[in-house]
């Protein structure tokens, strides 16, 4: 089929799948109040069971599904930030690129998830993670000790500089877990390429992430939530709840104008509710327009994933309000497209 896709912010036609700004005769017109070429989950984690269906975890199955529970709620690319097994690495395509395993040293993390990697091994694994296809490699920085229940990190400056490396040169890329202040200065002197979560950073180190091209995923809804419970770590609560209910509201405009990517991320928040993490975003300070440009834009410059442009695969969405005014339009699209085909349409 062939198309004339008329909306509030672009006119376009599919023909053959793909997008033209050429016009063309004898097509079906598709109507919508505002289109995207879909939303980016720039930290999903689709080796999980994330819509509770009794999938098992690490299956092939389980990140199939996962996928077409993205494309039903108008999420056409992601990037899978970390898994229990290689599945989603061996289904990366057009719509997801991966990291491998979650990378931390044995008995730290949660330790069913990850592959046990001491630091002196860090670069050495990185190098056999992406020989397997990792376009990314996950490298968590801290987390509460099995010992002392406090925030640790995991790795020095020189072992995450040397993964860096060895990804950089096989032309892979490394995200890193922090969620507090010491790990987040080793990530960015060790030149990393993106941090998740980045709970209490500084207003030096979102500078620093400015200045060194660094991006930040956020994935706040999911986090916020967490730290919300009770914690083992006492002094690391009581500074990541004040984080979250003042700091980040300063922190997240001004890394925005200072120029770093922000990238929305649900981290296992089910693929259905993507959406709240852009509201969340919007309601942290940043305008409706730059939130959605974090999960639309500016995330799909980022991983290098094609958007409304001649000649690109029509993955399109259409929504019938418009999230530049309010991003909870995202909850319910109209129309999606994939590859030309229309998956689902409400009317």
């Amino acid at each position: 089929m062939s198309y004339h896709v008329v909306a509030t912010n672009v006119e376009l036609w599919v023909i053959d799948g793909r997008i033209t700004f050429t016009p063309h005769d004898h097509t079906d017109p598709l109507f919508g109040g505002f289109a995207t070429a879909g939303l980016v989950d720039a930290h999903a984690h689709t080796t999980f069971d994330l819509s509770g269906r009794g999938l098992i975890a690490g299956a092939d199955e389980t990140v199939s599904e996962n996928v077409l529970d993205y494309l039903a709620a108008g999420v056409t690319y992601l990037r899978d930030a970390g898994g229990v097994s290689m599945a989603a690495v061996a289904q990366q395509g057009p719509r997801l690129t991966a990291a491998g395993r979650f990378l931390a040293p044995k008995g730290r993390y949660i330790t069913e998830w990850t592959l046990p990697t001491e630091p002196s091994d860090l670069a050495d694994v990185t190098t056999e993670q992406v020989a397997s296809g990792s376009q990314w490699v996950k490298i968590v920085c801290d987390w509460f000790s099995p010992d002392t229940g406090k925030v640790e990190s995991h790795y020095d400056r020189q072992s995450v500089a040397a993964a860096v490396d060895v990804a950089h040169a096989a032309g892979a890329r490394v995200a890193t877990h922090c969620i507090d202040e010491p790990s987040i200065d080793i990530a960015l002197a060790a030149g990393v390429d993106s941090i998740e979560h980045a709970c209490n950073a500084t207003t030096s180190q979102i500078e620093q992430m400015a200045g060194r091209d660094v991006a930040w995923c956020p994935t706040i809804a999911v986090v916020r939530d967490l730290t919300s419970r009770s914690l083992p770590d006492p002094d690391y609560q009581t500074r990541v709840r004040s984080f979250y209910a003042e700091a980040l509201y300063e922190l997240l405009p001004l890394a925005s104008s200072l120029g770093v990517t922000l990238l929305a991320g649900s981290d296992t928040i089910p693929p259905a509710e993507f959406w709240r993490e852009v509201v969340t975003l919007h309601e942290y300070g940043l305008s409706p327009e730059l939130a959605l440009a974090a999960a639309t834009t500016d995330a799909r410059r980022y991983l290098g994933a094609p958007d409304l442009a001649e000649g690109a695969p029509a993955d399109l969405v259409l929504y019938d309000g418009d999230p530049r005014d309010d991003p909870a339009a995202l909850a319910s699209p109209a129309l999606v497209m994939v590859g030309g085909r229309i998956l689902s349409r409400r009317r």
